[in-house]
């Protein structure tokens, strides 16, 4: 569509007996599309908006509509900007939608249309139904373009058969008639209508009815939740009703489970609901049998029959939130649904210090997030070994300094498209969750009381607590952060990104390989612009000491059926010019997303004891109190390859005069996957951090700064334990990123 701008321009004069003294009120409200056509999927339309001023945003038609940045129908902003706007799958015929502008008393209208699934397909409004015992004629909203003789229609059932009959369509809906049900259990059956020219277009319904004389008692969330404070299998014919918030379009509805070191179950993203209320204050995870018994659709309103269920309570002390799951579901479970659409979910924002535990489960935008590790895909691991590991989580920290995680399955579409992650801010909606990650943290302490008990090592899992929550999104659009980084809440006073070989003038490593110079801020030439303030160091036994470039697994993708599809484009770590496409995946290595190179976008020492660290020296003359919290963010990992022995335990410290070190944190860094010797605690990537460092005046105003990362004592895994076993000191521990962040 040829793109034209369109503004509204609104001149007021004041009109008198005296003589007109000039123009007043010139209003400039617009937009660049009027009308806009959509396709049948979700996603997200970038609308461009002119205005001299401040300007407001309503959905006023169309409640699949809604605004990413504040995941609601309204949104205000001031001058010329580029607005989000999401929109739900239209599986119904096509749709109108309104959003207006307004600025000044004076509005200007957009118009979007979106196509729907059924110009070439079909659909049952509702894909779960229930009908009484008596029996009787029956019907269910369909919705097709179709001819009635280019349908054709089949009946399966669970249990008994020939129960329904003479089903057809009439108008806009399917109608047949159900025998009386004199058995006392439910009983279930799936009509499938499909086309005859194309037997791929089809959609099922799903039809329960009652047993004889059976009685549903409904039961609310909070109500179910004190069944239990373990586990329960319930017997009753209880009923749950809630509002399902997910689903699997692109990959990251629920987590994906490591059976073992090497196996994991990659359907349960397919299998899991979580279903709120509608307070949206409780929820509870539902995991049904198969992929085929989740037959609910995001959004849907659901009656979920208990009986047969399993419930059980996780958590609830100081590390884990109290939160409940609902196992051996299946389709006859869900007796009936009613879709509905992102309106029908309530808005519900927090501040990632806000959350507690009434939130897991439930839909949550948390607001002024950002990434702050600006390198990368969602998910940079070595791809050949994602069978050890089914998730990566991403640090999230708000403009408050409060941190959790982002959740990414390793298949998700986002996870390596090509494209990278956003590097500005803005909020994050998904479900809450508590996920371990063994492959960030091991609780060894639990994993030899579970070896006591006869546990096989191999078969030990979910026991790394990394956060107490977590947000998991469903689509990209849901990750509403700006793509830019000058779009963002904070500012860096270093950042330490990658090697740069192709520019004779511009030598961030020197020394013969034993000083660093920041890629950001970027300046000519770093060795001799006395501006630059920072530097990066390994200190070894009062000296510094050369540390070598190595590899990473940052490489964008594109990735397609487990190849990096295009070998020659940019991973995303910008070159010092802050041009991309600057490092590419070697060609030996197109199924891992590695990068190699002879300077490559990691750097290693080995030799590491507590006297020797990795040294970051920074200005803080220009900060004031304004401008905590400051952040500490790196990415570490152990081993790069077969070999393990590098220190398990790290601290974080700074000082202000490289004498006198005060601990911020510790933290552990995993070893790199081994080919032949899985363990469930190695990570084949590097694990990302984001530190705060203390709100403590005296770190400002001061021209030097220090940051160590030190091996907090002898301490090291070997490829049968997790720690407790001398360093080697042949052994690398490696660095791939490392920056310092205030909020601006």
């Amino acid at each position: 569509m040829k793109k034209s701008y369109y503004f509204l321009c609104l001149v007021s004069m004041m009109i008198s007996c005296a003589p007109l003294d000039g123009l007043v009120d010139v209003v400039e409200i617009g937009a660049g599309e009027p009308e806009v056509t959509l396709d049948c999927m979700s996603g997200t339309y970038v609308m461009d908006v002119f205005a001299d001023g401040d300007w407001s945003a309503s959905v006023t038609e169309g409640d699949w509509l809604f605004f990413t940045a504040s995941s609601s129908s309204e949104m205000t902003g001031s001058g010329d900007a580029e607005l989000d706007v999401s929109y739900q799958m239209n599986r119904g015929m096509d749709r109108t939608g309104k959003i207006v502008l307004k600025r000044g008393g004076r509005s200007f209208t957009v118009t979007l249309v979106q196509e729907g699934v059924i110009s070439s397909s079909m659909y049952f409004e509702n894909g779960n139904m229930l009908v009484g015992a008596e029996g009787g004629s029956s019907s269910a909203k369909f919705m097709t373009r179709l001819s009635d003789e280019d349908l054709q229609i089949s009946i399966s059932y669970d249990g008994a058969e020939g129960w329904i009959s003479d089903v057809k369509k009439e108008n806009n809906f399917l109608v047949f008639n159900v025998l009386a049900n004199n058995f006392a259990e439910i009983r279930s059956a799936v009509i499938t209508v499909s086309a005859v020219s194309d037997p791929s277009l089809q959609d099922i319904l799903h039809v329960n009815q009652e047993g004889n004389q059976m009685v549903f008692t409904e039961i609310d969330f909070y109500t179910l939740k004190g069944l239990t404070a373990s586990s329960v299998v319930i017997d009753d014919n209880l009923v749950l009703t809630g509002r399902v918030i997910n689903d699997d379009s692109q990959g990251n509805g629920s987590e994906d489970l490591n059976i073992s070191s090497t196996v994991k179950d990659s359907g349960r993203s397919s299998r899991v609901a979580y279903l709120q209320n509608d307070a949206a204050d409780s929820g509870v995870l539902v995991e049904f049998e198969t992929v085929e018994d989740n037959t609910t659709s995001r959004f849907d309103k659901i009656r979920l029959l208990l009986k047969g269920m399993t419930l059980t309570a996780l958590g609830g002390d100081a590390e884990e939130p109290l939160r409940y799951e609902l196992t051996g579901a299946r389709a006859v479970n869900v007796l009936e649904s009613e879709s509905g659409s992102a309106s029908d979910l309530p808005a519900k924002t927090r501040s990632i210090a806000e959350l507690s535990d009434n939130d897991v489960y439930t839909y949550v935008t948390l607001t002024d997030c950002e990434i702050p590790i600006r390198k990368g895909p969602f998910v940079p691991v070595d791809i050949r070994y994602t069978d050890a590991m089914n998730k990566y989580p991403m640090p999230l920290r708000d403009k408050d300094g409060s941190t959790t995680y982002l959740m990414s399955n390793l298949d998700c579409s986002w996870a390596r498209d090509g494209k990278g992650m956003p590097q500005g801010a803005g909020n994050v909606s998904g479900v809450i969750v508590h996920e371990k990650c063994d492959n960030f943290e091991w609780d060894n302490a639990e994993a030899n009381r579970l070896m006591a008990s006869g546990m096989a090592l191999d078969y030990i899992t979910g026991i790394g607590t990394i956060s107490r929550y977590q947000i998991r999104p469903f689509t990209r659009e849901e990750i509403g952060i700006a793509e830019n980084f000058e779009d963002g809440f904070s500012d860096m006073v270093a950042e330490f990104a990658y090697f740069n070989r192709n520019y004779d003038d511009v030598v961030i490593n020197v020394d013969e390989s034993y000083t660093m110079f920041p890629t950001y801020p970027a300046v000519p030439s770093p060795v001799d612009d006395t501006s630059l303030k920072s530097r990066f160091i390994r200190w070894k036994d009062g000296a510094q000491e050369m540390f070598l470039t190595w590899r990473d697994w940052s490489h964008l993708g594109p990735l397609e059926n487990g190849v990096i599809t295009d070998q020659s484009g940019g991973n995303g770590v910008y070159d010092y010019y802050g041009r991309s496409a600057h490092w590419y995946v070697h060609s030996a290595t197109a199924t891992s997303g590695l990068i190699y190179d002879t300077n490559g976008a990691g750097w290693y020492c080995s030799q590491w004891t507590p006297e020797q660290y990795w040294l970051v020296s920074f200005s803080t003359e220009d900060l004031t109190v304004s401008n905590f919290p400051l952040s500490v963010n790196f990415g570490a990992e152990n081993g790069l390859g077969e070999t393990v022995g590098a220190p398990r335990h790290w601290v974080l410290e700074y000082s202000l005069d490289n004498s006198v070190w005060t601990e911020v944190s510790d933290y552990t860094v995993p070893d790199f996957t081994v080919i032949f010797q899985k363990r469930s605690w190695q990570c084949p990537g590097y694990k990302y951090f984001s530190i705060n460092l203390p709100e403590d005046p005296s770190i400002l105003g001061r021209e030097t700064v220090y940051v160590r990362l030190r091996p907090d004592g002898s301490n090291a895994g070997s490829t049968d334990s997790y720690d407790g076993n001398a360093v080697v000191s042949t052994c690398q521990s490696a660095i791939d990123y490392f920056s310092i962040r205030y909020n601006k």
